[in-house]
């Protein structure tokens, strides 16, 4: 008698459990793929906005600081004297008696010609070298630790001499202007007051993460 093998009977429910589970795993692969990314990409999203943050925030700090180069200009300015700011004074590269068609920033004209050299080796725009901002440590006004910048001084005069004669922007006393005071006959008669032309300072201000930042002022002694 021959002997019988005997297999066992799957059903196709039974196969089509087997073919599901195949399914599900495949399809979990690809959701924990799908989530890894997503989570490397908040993770980046975060590092960068926290990196903008940051260089915003030492951005934001160098344009604070550079009320420093506006002080130390003032305090060089006043020590010098209007008089003898009316010319050229001797040894001071970063102040010129005239106003100059500079670019500051190096981004507002195409040319180069016309820059600013703030890394002070002379050659830029009117020939100016820049004056450093006192750092960190230095007598006031100096820069908070991290932060270095350069100034440069510029008389709004079309010539040197005395600013009345020198087609000078000038400061307007509203308290001191023809029509304001009632101790004349003629309210239209001018008071002439001493002629204060404006001095256009502008600051440089290196920060961290090599944040640069520009700012200037208008000055009257």
């Amino acid at each position: 008698m021959k002997a019988l093998a005997i297999f066992p009977r799957t059903s196709g429910r039974i196969a089509r459990l087997t073919e599901q589970r195949g399914v599900v795993l495949l399809t979990a692969l690809i959701a924990l793929v799908v989530i890894s990314l997503a989570a490397m990409s908040l993770i980046r999203t975060v590092d960068t906005g926290t990196m903008i943050a940051g260089n915003l925030a030492f951005k934001q700090g160098g344009t604070q600081s550079a009320d420093t180069g506006t002080e130390a200009a003032t305090v060089w300015m006043e020590a010098t004297g209007s008089t003898t700011l009316q010319s050229a004074v001797g040894g001071a590269t970063f102040y010129s008696p005239t106003r100059l068609l500079c670019d500051y920033t190096g981004k507002e004209t195409p040319t180069t010609a016309d820059d600013v050299n703030w890394s002070g080796g002379g050659g830029g725009c009117g020939s100016l070298i820049p004056a450093d901002v006192p750092l960190h440590g230095a007598p006031a006004p100096s820069l908070p630790p991290g932060y270095a910048g350069k100034y440069v001084v510029v008389r709004m005069c079309d010539t040197m001499g005395a600013p009345v004669d020198a087609n000078c922007e000038r400061y307007v006393d509203p308290n001191k202007s023809p029509g304001t005071s009632k101790n004349v006959v003629d309210y239209q008669v001018p008071l002439s007051p001493p002629p204060r032309p404006y001095y256009l300072v502008t600051t440089r201000i290196e920060g961290p993460r090599n944040t640069v930042s520009y700012v200037q002022a208008a000055v009257v002694l």
